[in-house]
């Protein structure tokens, strides 16, 4: 079913239900982790906006007003993925991988995924506002295929015709991702890491010391415990704080 096509309310309600379906999926593979680390993506794994990258491209296809644009509440949300409606699965997922080519990823980022030890006690989790497909293709480029990410998905019929949005992942909903995970796995701690007044929450969601934020955005800034400025300090303090302990 297509979010577009629902009322308000359930709207929010079929959207959340989706979102705990995908904690769930993420959580198969959690293993005996006792510590979140939760991030989100586009800007602060990568320089650019990936997601909005793609919406751009096929901006031309949909009836978005300068307001659809500046609005980032569900319905707003629901109503950009318009403009994908009608492509061929195959056909978007070219293009995403055709733009993800140029993207520059955040200073240290890559080098910090490669020193995350499989099978150690820290479980990563992307949760994003932007498109899971475009989230996972990027992180495929350099290797990274094995890692939760929790971000928006897109629904197809038989066809591989999409449809709309499946399911959406707003600024508000990060804080139930995070909530959602610990609530089913009760993790001993939860680190977090956002760049944006878009992830005040998801900071704010962390266990007291263990909320980190790059200097882009005041509000993200006042949100945290501590401020980094590329991803080698992310797992700097990581390993001070928690895995010499």
């Amino acid at each position: 079913m297509v979010l577009a096509n629902q009322s308000n309310s359930d709207l929010l309600k079929h959207n959340q239900e989706r979102i705990i379906n995908q904690v769930e999926k993420a959580l198969q593979n959690v293993g005996k982790a006792t510590v979140l680390l939760a991030m989100d993506f586009d800007e602060c794994a990568i320089d650019e906006h990936l997601s909005r990258q793609v919406t751009l491209f096929y901006e031309h296809r949909g009836h978005l007003t300068p307001e659809d644009k500046k609005n980032f509440d569900l319905k707003s949300i629901v109503k950009l993925f318009s403009v994908y409606q009608g492509l061929k699965l195959e056909e978007f997922s070219l293009k995403i991988k055709d733009i993800a080519q140029h993207i520059h990823w955040r200073k240290g980022f890559i080098k910090f995924f490669q020193e995350l030890q499989t099978g150690s006690n820290i479980f990563p989790v992307f949760i994003s506002s932007g498109l899971l497909d475009a989230a996972k293709i990027a992180l495929k480029q350099i290797g990274i295929e094995k890692i939760a990410v929790i971000a928006a998905e897109i629904t197809t019929d038989s066809q591989n015709i999409i449809q709309g949005a499946y399911s959406i992942i707003s600024d508000q909903d990060k804080k139930l991702v995070i909530a959602e995970l610990q609530k089913r796995h009760h993790f001993e701690k939860v680190v977090t890491v956002g760049h944006s007044a878009g992830d005040v929450l998801l900071i704010a969601s962390g266990t007291p010391g263990f909320r980190l934020a790059f200097p882009d955005h005041q509000l993200a800034v006042k949100a945290a415990d501590h401020v980094i400025n590329d991803w080698r300090e992310v797992g700097e303090y990581i390993e001070r704080k928690i895995v010499r302990r």
